[in-house]
């Protein structure tokens, strides 16, 4: 069984993601899902079931940069922060967007909290559940906010003349 028929045969319930339109899995509901990060971001542990609805095995993760795990539609600075607060020792919580293998989302609430691991020193341990609609849509909103933000930026950024007429001139 690969991941993409783990995934449909452990949900029925799916989201539609826009940008592919592809099914979205979800984490069934009451369901909490494990992951351990180490301190250079390496994933140490993922529950099996969490690897099958990303569209892997596993072992396929273990060993692999937690970063890579990353949904573009989630905002690098986002992540920056979930970091930062586990550096401070402080938990964070909020819905993650991740990259499944096939290239979809999968939204799950996250609560980071870093923790002394007998073997790994220094980890970051993820409880993964299901937003509920509320948690989504506000997180959403927030990430499609900072999306805008930064294109914005690059726009005018790419419209705005070097202007070097008037400071070469011979």
């Amino acid at each position: 069984i690969d991941g993409r028929e783990a995934r449909q045969t452990m949900n029925t319930e799916f989201q539609t993601d826009t940008s592919l339109g592809t099914p979205e899995p979800q984490i069934d509901a009451g369901s909490a899902l494990m992951l351990i990060v180490d301190a250079d971001r390496d994933i140490r542990h993922i529950n099996p079931t969490l690897a099958q609805l990303l569209g892997y095995y596993a072992n396929d993760l273990i060993g692999q940069p937690f970063p890579l795990m990353r949904h573009r539609d989630m905002p690098a600075a986002t992540m920056r922060e979930m970091w930062k607060l586990a550096e401070d020792g402080q938990v964070w919580m909020d819905p993650m967007a991740l990259r499944c293998r096939d290239g979809s989302r999968l939204w799950a609430l996250a609560t980071c909290a870093p923790v002394k691991h007998p073997r790994l020193g220094n980890s970051v341990v993820m409880m993964l559940m299901r937003p509920s609609a509320a948690q989504l849509d506000a997180a959403m909103e927030r990430y499609r906010w900072a999306h805008n933000r930064i294109s914005s930026w690059l726009d005018k950024l790419s419209l705005e003349p070097l202007g070097l007429d008037h400071v070469i001139s011979w």
